[in-house]
């Protein structure tokens, strides 16, 4: 099954701060798209955890392997997993090849439990369609 994950924090920059987080997983059935998702509240947390975050509530709803594409706009985030540094982490039992620990390291474990088997297909900064949603929720919800 191929899933799109979309994920937004209305926190921005790398200074820890209160806001929300939201995910929306996104799929095609035989009736149409069909969405499912949720807004969390975060506490210090800056906007690349808060997204991993996100991410991971997100991946917890997944019942089965899935293709999945990730829409996101934390910079560090993305990058970690277009380079798959993820399971190099997971592997390494998270930690850098230097060896020192690495960031947000329970976020990266749930991030990495819950993909599973799953592989990504891609990975995303866009405008989405959901992104006006998206902000809209966690304002409303501040």
């Amino acid at each position: 099954m191929d899933i799109d994950i979309y994920i937004y924090s209305s926190i921005h920059g790398s200074t820890p701060k209160s806001g929300k987080c939201a995910y929306i997983l996104e799929h095609m059935t035989s009736c149409g798209r069909a969405q499912r998702g949720d807004t969390l509240q975060v506490e210090n947390m800056n906007q690349y955890q808060s997204e991993l975050y996100a991410l991971g509530q997100g991946l917890k709803r997944l019942n089965r392997p899935c293709r999945i594409t990730i829409h996101a706009f934390s910079r560090t985030l993305m990058s970690a997993l277009k380079n798959g540094w993820y399971r190099t982490w997971e592997a390494n039992g998270y930690k850098t090849k230097r060896g020192e620990d690495i960031m947000y390291p329970e976020e990266w474990k749930t991030v990495c439990r819950y993909l599973g088997s799953s592989t990504i297909t891609d990975v995303v900064s866009d405008a989405h369609s959901n992104l006006e949603w998206m902000k809209f929720e966690c304002e409303r919800r501040e």
